[in-house]
């Protein structure tokens, strides 16, 4: 990737380089076996972690909020904004850098076969086996399409998972269930190469069915939650709280699953929600309605304890750590800046070191980490995010909304092909052109 042009951002090329030097540190030449996984959490939004909002209580997500708490080996932003409104829209951002795109389209869903080049098409050229599991229909706004074209060769959705597993939302299987056939296929396939893994999550989705393994630890704490914090939540709001502190417990079921199964030395845990929710936003006595309530996603990054202990370089790898995380926190980040901090972070590893310079290209997109996004507008202007109605808006370097904000257009008659989101006219142009092309 030597041949790519310089970051734009001052910030973004200081990220850029901070991740690389953690692979640099981390990575051993001689023993390439490693594990990543991509935890995509549904509609787990930043309002409900007290890390992320400080009048949320503790109790709702206690282990996601323990990756806040400056532990070794995560990285965790609380700044990080969403990308799009639904699942393929972030869904997008996650994997190739391209969320928000004019009329509400994703190209996951509305474009294919769209001529990208993401981090699974790098990743599984440099011998990474990449596997999606989750607990419903694949065929849903055709993302088992986009995976088999993109390098996943193991696409596990409900029709292929044992047809006993218990249920939760859409009838769908739970997050427990998901996550740990997830796991269990990684640890199985490490004995023979590396693997990246992306586990979605479902159990946090309207209408917010009580997973039928629901501990009673999760109910009691969610209640306790209630009971003891000034709130405006309804018995429907409580459902949902539910499905979330249990999607919490999914997560730290993971890491506990990687410690038993003998694989958290070689595993890399990426976690983020896909976007945030509508739903009422519930915690203290009044409702702000906020860009950050609307738009903004927990994210981290975590390299389990027992990895750092056999990096190849562990001082290097806790100075690079500290300087990232700086980074991080310096300003907002886009979630269409993951692939690139994830790529950069694997640049490193043996096996992408390895690759012919063919291949070594990609078209990530991207906001703070591209060379080419601007944001325009007033020069106060950093990231552009797009919040749960479907409004986008702009944030300065404090996280702070500059200008007003512009509807986004949706595509559904004839006529709106000429309204165009203002900001979304040179995405329109460039989209124009490359199916032009293709």
């Amino acid at each position: 990737f030597a041949t790519e042009p310089p970051t734009r951002d001052p910030r973004g090329r200081a990220l850029v380089q901070a991740f690389g030097k953690i692979g640099a540190a981390l990575f051993v030449e001689g023993d390439p076996s490693v594990a990543v996984f991509h935890l995509s959490l549904e509609g787990f939004r930043a309002d409900d972690v007290n890390a992320l909002n400080s009048v949320a209580p503790k109790e709702i997500a206690p282990f996601t909020n323990s990756l806040y708490d400056g532990r070794a080996g995560v990285l965790a932003s609380t700044k990080m904004f969403q990308a799009g409104v639904r699942t393929a829209h972030c869904l997008g951002a996650m994997t190739c850098g391209l969320g928000t795109l004019p009329y509400n389209l994703s190209f996951i869903r509305d474009l294919r076969p769209f001529p990208v080049r993401c981090t699974s098409d790098v990743l599984s050229e440099a011998g990474f086996r990449h596997s999606f599991f989750y607990g419903s229909d694949g065929s849903f706004d055709d993302m088992h399409w986009f995976f088999t074209e993109h390098g996943y060769s193991h696409v596990i959705t409900q029709a292929e998972l044992p047809k006993d597993l218990p249920k939760g939302t859409w009838d769908g299987v739970i997050d427990f269930a998901v996550f740990d056939q997830g796991v269990k296929y990684v640890a199985e396939g490490l004995k023979s190469g590396s693997q990246f893994s992306l586990l979605m999550s479902l159990s946090n989705h309207s209408p917010f069915t009580p997973p039928a393994d629901l501990p009673a630890e999760v109910l009691a704490r969610v209640d306790a939650a209630l009971a003891n914090s000034v709130h405006r939540a309804d018995p429907d709001d409580r459902l949902r709280l539910i499905t979330y502190s249990y999607t919490d417990a999914a997560v730290e079921r993971v890491f506990a699953q990687l410690d038993s199964l003998g694989i958290a030395e070689r595993s890399i845990v990426m976690l983020m929600a896909d976007h945030s929710t509508g739903h009422a936003y519930v915690w203290g006595k009044s409702d702000p309605e906020t860009d950050v309530a609307k738009s903004q996603i927990p994210f981290a990054i975590v390299i389990p304890t027992a990895f750092l202990a056999r990096a190849r370089d562990p001082v290097a790898l806790a100075a690079a750590l500290a300087e990232a995380q700086v980074l991080i926190e310096a300003a907002p980040l886009s979630q269409n800046d993951v692939p690139t901090l994830l790529l950069a972070l694997m640049n490193a590893h043996p096996s992408v070191k390895a690759l012919a310079p063919a291949a070594r290209w990609h078209t990530l997109g991207g906001q703070v980490t591209s060379p080419w996004f601007k944001p325009g507008g007033d020069p106060a202007s950093y990231i552009l995010g797009i919040n749960g109605v479907s409004e986008l808006f702009v944030l300065d370097r404090k996280g702070e909304r500059v200008g007003s904000y512009e509807d986004s257009v949706f595509l559904k008659t004839r006529a709106d092909r000429y309204r165009v989101t203002p900001r979304l006219i040179p995405v329109t142009a460039t989209l124009i052109e490359t199916m032009k092309s293709k």
